[in-house]
């Protein structure tokens, strides 16, 4: 999942990524994974990215939303999102 909220926030704010991976304490390289959908963002770093820039991390991150089934999962598997079709 492409994080496009988080990364207009940065460019608007003239942040880098490799300033922004430092003061939230996650290795730029992983960072910029995260903000490009090739890895996980892991709500660690939600929370603190969104109490870096002083956003909710729900308008933050909106393509994040808890699953019901399993609340340490914020995405629902491609099988069930077939069967709720």
């Amino acid at each position: 999942m492409e994080c496009a909220i988080l990364k207009n926030e940065l460019s608007q704010r003239g942040l880098s990524i490799s300033r922004f991976s430092y003061v939230i304490g996650v290795v730029q390289g992983d960072l910029s994974k995260a903000l490009n959908g090739k890895k996980r963002f892991f709500p660690s770093w939600r929370k603190r990215a969104s109490e870096a820039l002083g956003i909710p991390e729900e308008e933050l991150f909106p393509e994040y939303k808890k699953n019901i089934l399993n609340p340490d999962e914020h995405y629902l598997p491609e099988y069930f999102k077939k069967v709720a079709q």
